[in-house]
């Protein structure tokens, strides 16, 4: 259920994922009027506090819930970073990435070209998959870095192989050569097969 209370965000001091200075219980007050406008409105439920947070999902925005997550408390937001294997900065940047990638496919943007410039931290295990700039760590801004931070997500929820061949197929048919998944921003042809495990 909708909690009554505030026990699952953060009720005092900063929160660097917000853009509140410092949040206190009023903020946190109209933070929660807002959602449960937001739901009532969508859901046209009368009652969205008494939906499950299953069902609530069903009528809040990629947006919404990761605003939500950046609202709760700092052992929730913990916990939530731990299923996927990574920490709270690593999913905040990584759910704002797929945001990013899911906000230009509906807007008909020009994804596979996309140079990112608020980079996602690099998910560590793909990191040799990626082109490096020149005599530095920083991996690329292009394409595969969103594409390894999905694969990252996929693999710590248990995708079925079919469901991530299905997105290596779909950017092999954009491909035209290895030079061309190279642009995309894996290191080689060899770093795209290593990234999606073949």
């Amino acid at each position: 259920m909708l909690p009554g209370h505030f026990s699952w965000c953060q009720t005092d001091g900063p929160n660097k994922y917000l853009k509140y200075d410092a949040v206190d219980r009023k903020i946190i007050e109209q933070e929660q009027k807002q959602l449960i406008n937001t739901i009532t409105h969508l859901s046209k439920s009368d009652k969205p506090e008494n939906q499950s947070l299953l069902e609530l999902s069903q009528h809040i925005s990629l947006g919404e819930l990761i605003h939500i997550y950046k609202l709760m408390s700092k052992r929730n937001r913990k916990e939530i970073a731990s299923i996927y294997d990574c920490s709270v900065n690593e999913l905040i940047s990584w759910m704002d990435c797929i945001a990013l990638y899911r906000n230009c496919c509906c807007h008909n943007g020009n994804l596979i070209d996309i140079k990112i410039e608020t980079r996602p931290v690099t998910p560590q295990s793909y990191s040799k998959y990626l082109f490096r700039m020149k005599d530095t760590e920083t991996t690329t801004n292009r394409f595969a870095l969103g594409c390894v931070v999905i694969l990252h997500l996929a693999k710590t929820i248990n995708v079925e192989k079919e469901e991530k061949d299905a997105l290596k197929q779909a950017i092999l048919a954009l491909s035209s050569d290895k030079t061309t998944l190279e642009s995309y921003g894996f290191v080689s042809w060899e770093g795209f097969e290593g990234a999606f495990g073949g």
